[in-house]
């Protein structure tokens, strides 16, 4: 605060980091699952997700989660240990 108490905001003019200067930190595998005799390819991806930013103390902290995610295909190999070997 400044002398008569009222609040100011500096502008910060240094170097600034975007989104493509940070790698994705993102990772995913295919899963091929049997399930009771029925095959489905999924993709297990997991990693850091986003950010959130905290209203009072502006500070950042990481997302991080996980999905798995039906790709709609047909695996290309049945897993280990399927009926469909």
């Amino acid at each position: 605060m400044n002398s008569n108490n009222h609040a100011y905001t500096v502008q910060y003019k240094g170097p600034k980091v975007t989104f493509a200067d940070v790698p994705s930190g993102v990772c995913s595998v295919i899963l091929n699952i049997d399930d009771n005799g029925t095959l489905h390819k999924m993709e297990l991806t997991a990693g850091f997700f986003g950010i959130r930013q905290n209203s009072e103390t502006k500070a950042l902290r990481p997302e991080i989660g996980w999905a798995i995610i039906d790709t709609g295909e047909k695996p290309d190999t049945a897993p280990p240990g399927s009926r469909h070997q």
